[in-house]
């Protein structure tokens, strides 16, 4: 059958041509899923208000194009406060930014979906903003399998027993104490309290990290690393930061 059903969120919308839109959602099945929406610029009921970004959507799909149409959809959440605050938007637009450049066609994770819609529903409802993209992030680079060493200082093996900060340095993928380590223009420091936050975090099933307590420097110092190493290991600088640190500002 060429109509199927799938369930999604939508991380990008483009406008093509004179009346449609092109939809790309992330799909427990599906993996990212990039499709056109026929009519959708002049729709007033099969698409009013559901195909727009973070909405969490049931849908149906015509396979047999390259292209997939998009049939019809049910919103299920449409995340209304993700609109009404810089900070979550641009939290939420940086973690759709992620999405699309981490994940690919025809490779769904049904882990990271749950994760994503998660994340989504902690952002519409709750005012940590920065803790939540914390949390997601330390879970979408372990489950990408590019989680950081935190356990030790990667050259010495101490933890406890270091003496001041921790160096994390992205191309090793690991913490280095402050005897062994140095700062440089990659690096990034760590005091203890957040790496061992960090290390809780990795080893908890996702959903009960937000008993975690991270402190606003820990917080800080959490952002800077994964921005750190998230444009490291893409080669190149994820834009959507930068309306992060924008909101963070605003919210000081």
């Amino acid at each position: 059958m060429s109509l199927r059903n799938s369930t999604g969120i939508i991380l990008k919308v483009v406008d093509f041509g004179e009346s449609d839109k092109i939809i790309t959602l992330y799909c427990a099945k599906e993996g990212k899923f990039t499709c056109i929406a026929k009519g959708a610029k002049r729709s007033t009921k099969r698409f009013m208000n559901k195909l727009e970004l973070f909405t969490l959507l049931d849908f149906q799909y015509n396979s047999r194009y390259s292209l997939p149409t998009l049939d019809q959809a049910d919103l299920l959440d449409s995340f209304p406060e993700l609109r009404k605050n810089f900070l979550r938007y641009a939290v939420a637009g940086l973690i759709c930014e992620l999405m699309l450049q981490w994940t690919h066609e025809n490779d769904g994770d049904e882990q990271i979906f749950s994760a994503l819609t998660h994340t989504f529903f902690e952002l519409n409802h709750l005012r940590q903003s920065k803790k939540i993209l914390v949390l997601f992030l330390v879970y979408l680079y372990s489950r990408l399998g590019y989680q950081p060493d935190f356990s030790h200082c990667r050259k010495c093996g101490e933890l406890e027993n270091s003496v001041g900060n921790f160096y994390f340095m992205p191309q090793q993928s690991a913490i280095f104490c402050k005897t062994c380590g140095s700062l440089t223009s990659r690096s990034v420091v760590l005091s203890l309290a957040t790496v061992k936050l960090l290390g809780q975090a990795q080893r908890m099933p996702f959903l009960k990290t937000s008993r975690l307590q991270f402190s606003s420097q820990s917080i800080r110092q959490s952002l800077a690393l994964y921005k750190e190493y998230g444009n490291f290991l893409l080669d190149r600088e994820i834009v959507s930061w930068a309306f992060v640190d924008k909101g963070e500002e605003q919210n000081n």
